[in-house]
């Protein structure tokens, strides 16, 4: 079940990226996800292991929640500030489906 659900967030996440990014830098922005999203696990993996040989698993699994928690409140706060229900999108259809009249 948790690799399933990886695997929908992967999916989820690239794809709303890519639908709600501007075409212009839709590959900056997908550049600047994938660093963060597979960059920082040779960061992190390696201080956890520490911590979690140091002084157990189960306190290296709290790190990792805490830091999960934290880096969420970082998030919403700056959601807030940003406004982003305020956003002006466009209207226009993303892709058109079904055969077209010649």
């Amino acid at each position: 079940p948790l690799g399933a659900a990886m695997i929908t967030f992967q999916a989820t996440a690239n794809s709303l990226l890519q639908l709600n990014s501007d075409p212009a830098f839709r590959g900056r922005v997908m550049a600047l996800y994938v660093m963060v999203f597979l960059g920082s696990t040779p960061i992190g993996g390696p201080i956890v292991g520490w911590v979690a040989e140091q002084f157990g698993a189960r306190t290296g699994l709290g790190l990792g929640g805490i830091a999960t928690v934290m880096a969420s409140a970082v998030l919403l706060w700056g959601l807030g500030r940003w406004h982003v229900g305020q956003l002006n999108r466009s209207h226009r259809p993303i892709a058109r489906t079904g055969l077209q009249p010649e």
